[in-house]
């Protein structure tokens, strides 16, 4: 069986975190402008010889507007963070992650991406890797494991 893959990237989506286990820089929060590339795999193409539609990918771009894009990503174990929450929450949109690294969000990004393209696609494409791009320099990649 062979397998088809196409790749789509989603770009300039301003996040801002703090790494709260971090011992430099990292644990102040600070923002960045990720960019989001995920791979689609299908062993068999769609009715008009696609993988998966670039121009019918709006239920990723709905879910990076409204999880990623202008938010404050906080871990789920900063205590300190969570203990100023009540004080802040109107002032930021906050979106609680498990993990808040490069690696964390890719991590995150590939197990949401790859149940949402399943329910979209009636389970004929699924997503093999997702890789986010730290502004232009760093990257991390999620993959499946094969």
């Amino acid at each position: 069986m062979s397998l088809i893959t196409c790749r789509k990237r989603f770009q300039d989506i301003p996040i801002a975190h703090r790494l709260p286990h971090h011992d430099g820089h990292c644990a102040d929060i600070h923002g960045h402008n990720l960019a989001i590339e995920v791979v689609f795999v299908a062993s068999e193409l769609g009715m008009n010889n696609f993988v998966l539609d670039f121009g019918n990918m709006h239920f990723l771009k709905e879910f990076i507007a409204d999880k990623l894009d202008h938010k404050l990503l906080i871990q789920e174990d900063d205590l300190a963070f969570r203990n100023v929450l009540g004080y802040i929450d109107h002032l930021v949109s906050l979106i609680v992650l498990p993990s808040v690294s490069t690696e964390g969000i890719a991590h995150w990004l590939l197990n949401t991406f790859a149940q949402m393209t399943h329910q979209h696609t009636d389970g004929r494409v699924t997503v093999s890797e997702v890789t986010v791009w730290e502004d232009s320099k760093n990257s991390a990649t999620a993959r499946v494991a094969v």
